[in-house]
């Protein structure tokens, strides 16, 4: 079953309420691809999947899934990717859980102008 794992999931937020998400997980497919069907994720209270609620499927051969958004948070903690083959889907989950993702979250292209003539103090628009 560790064959047939996803590894390394991602999430691209680009919901901006702290109690909603939304945005992209993505994952690498696993190594072993032999009778996967497809792979599906949940928002869940552990990294092993416990309370979770569905968050979206796609076939085989695409490696992410569009969470819309304002989908509510609620008391999950983690995303979970499961394989799904065309008899069972996997036991163990792969995870990732919301800190991580938003530790991975950078800031880029920001300007500043400090307008503020006073030594010591910045005012302005970022």
């Amino acid at each position: 079953e560790v064959a047939s794992t996803v590894s390394a999931i991602g999430f691209i937020g680009q919901d901006l309420n702290l109690n909603d998400l939304g945005g992209t997980v993505y994952w690498t497919p696993p190594s072993l691809m032999t009778c996967l069907g497809d792979y599906i994720l949940y928002f869940a209270e552990s990294a092993f999947g416990s309370q979770r609620s569905y968050g979206g499927a796609t076939r085989v051969g695409s490696n992410d899934i569009l969470v819309p958004p304002n989908s509510p948070r609620s008391t999950s903690t983690h995303f979970v990717v499961y394989t799904r083959s065309t008899f069972v889907e996997q036991s163990i989950p792969e995870a990732l859980s919301f800190q991580a993702a938003s530790l991975r979250f950078v800031a880029s292209d920001l300007d500043f102008a400090d307008y503020d003539l006073d030594f010591g103090e910045i005012g302005g628009r970022v």
